[in-house]
C-alpha cells in the first residue's frame, strides 16, 4: 500500500472569553490517535505570531483514504445572568463549544471532507 505525505497544524490562540484550540486525531483500527502520537509521525513547533499560544506542524506518511478527524474547541457562551446573581455566584468556567471535521486522506495527500 503506498503512503502519502500530509501536514497538520496544531494550535492554540486567542479569542473573545478565552483560547481556542485545535487538535488532529487519525483513525487506526477502532480508535482514534493524536496525530503526534502516531507511528512515524514527526513533529515541528513553529514561531507562534501575536496572538497565538502555540502552533505545531505534524508531519506524517499515510495510506490514501484514512481516516482523519479535526476537533476545535472554544470558549462558550456565558449564561445570562441579573446583576445579583453576577455579584453573588461564584465565576465558573465556560462550557466549550466542540467541533469534530471528519476527513479521508486523498491519493495526492490532499484532504477531502467525510461525514
Amino acid at each position: 500500500m503506498s503512503l502519502v505525505g500530509i501536514e497538520l497544524f496544531e494550535e492554540e490562540f486567542v479569542v473573545a472569553r478565552g483560547n481556542a484550540e485545535v487538535h488532529w486525531f487519525v483513525r487506526q483500527n477502532d480508535a482514534w490517535i493524536h496525530c503526534a502520537s502516531y507511528p512515524g509521525a514527526r513533529s515541528e513547533r513553529l514561531d507562534a505570531p501575536s496572538g497565538t499560544v502555540y502552533r505545531t506542524r505534524v508531519e506524517l506518511e499515510l495510506p490514501a483514504k484514512t481516516r482523519l478527524m479535526r476537533v476545535e474547541s472554544r470558549p462558550g457562551h456565558p449564561a445570562r445572568k441579573s446583576a445579583v446573581e453576577h455579584l453573588l455566584q461564584p465565576r465558573i468556567s465556560l462550557k466549550r463549544d466542540t467541533r469534530r471535521s471528519y476527513y479521508l486522506v486523498g491519493p495526492r495527500g490532499t484532504l477531502l471532507e467525510s461525514e
